[in-house]
């Protein structure tokens, strides 16, 4: 498993790191025993450069990734490096970016919230084989019609989704509330395309939630930390990865 961003500064004790998120709910659970952790608490370049060798050198199965209320991509805020080839990189995050971090309940205040952070590169996501993507909530919904309706543009980081091949959205009704294309609610689960600088795999599936079916059909997540509880298996007609982008 390869981690995905973490905030510099930040020890592994802190409820907002993203290293105590994934061994919590996924490596321990799961038996994971490789993942070559991102620590934002350490020495950054030498981290970036040690840690940055290994998605490197490896054929990543599917990537796990949210948008976030800025449109960012993992922790690429606007205007996103839509260029570097370097799989990890040093960013600065934006006052929105760190603000969402304060309304999600990770800080109790914006001068908590570290202001850089390591990320995974936008070109690194996208070498991934497949990208899921949960993007759940109304706080999501102008960010999710700006990445998959507007511009492919470094002002819009999730934008460049649309560029992948084999990318798939899960949207819930708020979140894809002010999408100019609505998808038929009548069943459990459902697709539509944008009609929008799209290959013929992309999908964006709308994820009914338990106010649609009486049950709690959504999948949990936090921006970033999108990691679904549904298992990558025989439902999809695959095998369960070998190399997975989380954080």
């Amino acid at each position: 498993m390869f981690h995905l961003d973490e905030y510099v500064g930040l020890p592994v004790s802190h409820p907002a790191s993203f290293r105590k998120y994934l061994l919590e709910r996924l490596i321990r659970k799961t038996g994971i025993t490789k993942y070559p952790f991102l620590r934002g608490d350490g020495s950054v370049p030498e981290v970036v450069r040690s840690v940055g060798a290994e998605p490197t050198a490896a054929s990543v199965d599917i990537a796990f990734v949210g948008i976030g209320e800025n449109g960012h991509l993992a922790l690429n805020d606007p205007p996103a490096d839509f260029q570097t080839e370097e799989p990890y990189i040093i960013v600065d995050l934006d006052e929105p970016c760190r603000r969402q971090q304060v309304g999600e309940g990770w800080f109790t205040s914006l001068s908590e919230v570290p202001t850089q952070a390591i990320s995974m590169s936008v070109q690194q996501i996208l070498k991934a084989k497949e990208i899921l993507s949960v993007v759940p909530d109304a706080r999501k919904a102008q960010a999710v019609k700006s990445c998959l309706e507007g511009e492919v543009t470094p002002l819009a980081p999730a934008s460049i989704l649309r560029k992948h091949s084999n990318t798939t959205v899960f949207l819930d009704k708020l979140s894809s509330a002010l999408l100019s294309r609505k998808a038929n609610r009548h069943g459990h689960r459902h697709h539509h395309r944008i009609p929008i600088d799209m290959r013929p795999k992309w999908r964006t599936g709308i994820l009914l939630t338990n106010r649609d079916r009486g049950r709690h059909d959504s999948f949990p997540c936090d921006d970033s930390r999108a990691l679904s509880r549904r298992q990558y298996s025989g439902d999809r007609g695959s095998a369960s990865p070998r190399h997975l982008i989380g954080g």
